[in-house]
């Protein structure tokens, strides 16, 4: 059989198409109705219910490029930019951006150097976290939204958390223009991924 959408020849009673992640319906051989005389607008002999005349239109298959731009693409990204930044908590190398060294920086904010060490590790933890809700996409598992939402998450709560530390333990302002832009992108991932992977339930099932 072949997939209603891009045409690929797929497995009998497949019901996703493996190549383009649409739904396959089942193609009905249709059997010509013969004309009959009508009588009052009615065919002669026809059930007075209307039965014959029930009509369910075949819905349109959703579009998957969203999924497969975020599969192929913006997860692989996020994740890598997530690696480089959590080594660069860990090892100290996120304030040479700034011009200054680490050692300067935890001399005099000694309490930097642990909530630094905390975030390195949690940032690479949500870099795990976006390969696999990657890879989820691409093989179109049913926990492919739940991991994307789930990242998007834990991006909102690490930024919220380090910049409250940040704040409140050194008293430099941590909330910094980059960090609420973070926060909000944060927070429409996570509602736009939620909508979009409800409507398409059907397609990430395996």
């Amino acid at each position: 059989m072949n997939c209603n959408t891009c045409g690929a020849q797929i497995p009998e009673g497949s019901q996703v198409c493996p190549n383009c992640g649409n739904p396959v319906t089942p193609v009905v051989n249709a059997t010509p109705v013969q004309q009959t005389p009508v009588n009052n607008g009615q065919p002669m002999g026809a059930p007075v219910d209307g039965s014959a005349f029930n009509y369910v239109p075949q819905q349109e298959p959703l579009g998957m490029k969203w999924a497969n731009f975020l599969g192929y693409f913006v997860l692989w990204v996020g994740a890598l930019i997530n690696l480089v930044s959590g080594i660069a908590f860990l090892t100290g190398s996120v304030y040479n951006t700034v011009g200054v060294s680490a050692e300067d920086v935890y001399s005099y904010f000694s309490a930097l150097k642990p909530i630094d060490t905390i975030a390195g590790v949690l940032t690479l933890g949500t870099a795990v976290v976006g390969v696999m809700a990657a890879i989820s996409i691409i093989k179109r598992k049913a926990n492919a939204g739940k991991l994307v939402c789930a990242l998007y998450a834990l991006n909102f709560a690490l930024s919220l958390i380090y910049a409250l530390l940040v704040t409140v333990m050194t008293s430099i302002p941590g909330f910094t223009s980059s960090t609420i832009l973070q926060l909000i992108v944060s927070v429409v991932m996570f509602f736009v991924n939620r909508y979009y992977f409800n409507n398409r339930a059907n397609v990430f099932v395996n």
